[in-house]
């Protein structure tokens, strides 16, 4: 039977991800709660959490997408990332997980967040993808994990 998340938040929008959640706020805060080995909760700490933490951000979030253990999410046309980044899923260039939110260089306008990778529609609504590509889900033609946005090729 389903259960009310504690804390008496309004959410717009949610997402789950392996061991971790997160709502954005009717008011553009963010909240994740559950397991945080790799920084997923955004809250400055590696602890799990069991009920809704905010995010350690000022920002005002308009979207979320949530991944296996890593989470992102726009700010206007910002894009902040955290968590886990072996394949360089958060996009900022390292292999280095972040425990708050990264910014990822660019300008965007939607995310979406897969296993390993996330993939983002640019400003100027250019599909983007990075972080893992063992079976070629970024689609940029190579099943090399990349850290940094790719353009994702069109195809024949």
């Amino acid at each position: 039977e389903p259960i009310d998340v504690s804390g008496n938040q309004k959410f717009a929008a949610i997402g789950a991800g392996d061991q971790h959640t997160c709502g954005l706020s009717t008011g553009g805060k963010l909240f994740c709660w559950g397991g945080n080995q790799s920084g997923q909760v955004g809250d400055g700490s590696t602890s799990d959490r069991l009920t809704p933490v905010a995010v350690n951000s000022k920002e005002s979030f308009t979207a979320l997408a949530v991944g296996e253990n890593h989470t992102c999410a726009l700010a206007g046309n910002r894009l902040f990332c955290w968590g886990e980044n072996k394949s360089g899923q958060l996009g900022d260039g390292t292999r280095k997980e972040h425990d708050s939110p990264a910014e990822v260089p660019g300008s965007y306008a939607a995310v979406s967040a897969g296993q390993a990778h996330t993939c983002a529609l640019t400003a100027a609504g250019e599909p983007v993808c990075w972080g893992e590509n063992k079976a070629g889900q970024l689609g940029d033609g190579s099943t090399s994990p990349r850290a940094t946005p790719e353009p994702v090729r069109a195809g024949s």
